[in-house]
């Protein structure tokens, strides 16, 4: 058995070998670059899907974000115990809270519109929150 891997395979195979890489690596290359000229991607990552005029953006108020997570939640169920029609005896309160206990309901994750809630019921129900 001969001694090391140069004698066993000759230099010309690695030649070819190496020609055969650089070969893949320009196919990939010309891959992912045929790839980007399809996806028309700009210089903010943002992709043009077929209408050019279209450069919109929407930004995210992140201090009405993080309300919304982490304050509704605590609001909602203060208002959903202090608002709820069962208890309201007189009828005029008790259609009131009615309404107002459904849009607590349906804005349970909306911070905003739970404190404009919050003074509409202080308001209209004279209760104290």
């Amino acid at each position: 058995m001969k001694g090391s891997i140069f004698e066993i395979i000759p230099h010309t195979k690695w030649f070819w070998l190496t020609i055969i890489e650089f070969g893949v690596i320009v196919i990939l290359l010309n891959k992912l670059a045929k790839q980007r000229r399809i996806n028309k991607i700009n210089d903010f990552g943002f992709e043009k899907v077929g209408v050019d005029n279209v450069e919109t953006v929407e930004t995210v108020d992140m201090d009405n974000l993080m309300d919304n997570i982490y304050k509704s939640k605590s609001l909602f169920n203060e208002l959903k115990k202090k608002c709820h029609p069962d208890r309201f005896v007189n009828q005029d309160c008790h259609s009131i809270s009615e309404k107002l206990f459904q849009e607590v309901m349906e804005n349970e994750k909306n911070y905003g519109k739970l404190k404009a809630l919050k003074e509409k019921a202080v308001r209209d129900l004279n209760i104290s929150i």
